[in-house]
């Protein structure tokens, strides 16, 4: 029964999801003034359910984590193509709140082609992750 009730859950924050998403491209809708994401966005995904919402972020920053990680090795041993990799997961993951700003770092490093920008791309990866983090603590 549990497992239907998360699948259920699941399902619904997919259809949410999905609307937003065609709104958000119809209605240019991105991240709040000031914010790293928007709050909107994130509250409509869920229909406002904190307890998903809660479990949502906590998902999301570890998640973040763990790949702003795989980045940081990448850069470590000059490997472009997989950094772009770990960018794009991040990128998928940022849409779903529409985290404009690390969605643009992560299309910079998707779009990059020399080993010399690898570094300062990784710097601003980093900046909107941390910073996207502290503004979720706050959700």
């Amino acid at each position: 029964m549990t497992k239907d009730i998360e699948e259920s859950r699941g399902s619904y924050a997919i259809d949410n999801f999905l609307k937003l998403d065609t709104q958000s491209k119809n209605n240019k809708e991105g991240a709040d003034e000031g914010f790293a994401y928007s709050q909107d966005v994130l509250y409509k995904l869920f229909d406002g359910d904190a307890a998903i919402t809660k479990q949502f972020i906590s998902t999301l920053l570890l998640s973040n984590r763990k790949e702003l990680l795989a980045a940081q090795e990448a850069v470590a041993v000059e490997n472009l193509p997989e950094l772009a990799r770990v960018a794009h997961k991040i990128k998928g993951a940022a849409r779903l709140i529409a985290a404009e700003p690390l969605i643009k770092a992560c299309e910079s490093i998707e779009h990059s082609e020399e080993l010399k920008e690898m570094g300062g791309q990784l710097k601003k990866l980093e900046e909107e992750i941390y910073r996207l983090e502290q503004q979720l603590h706050k959700a």
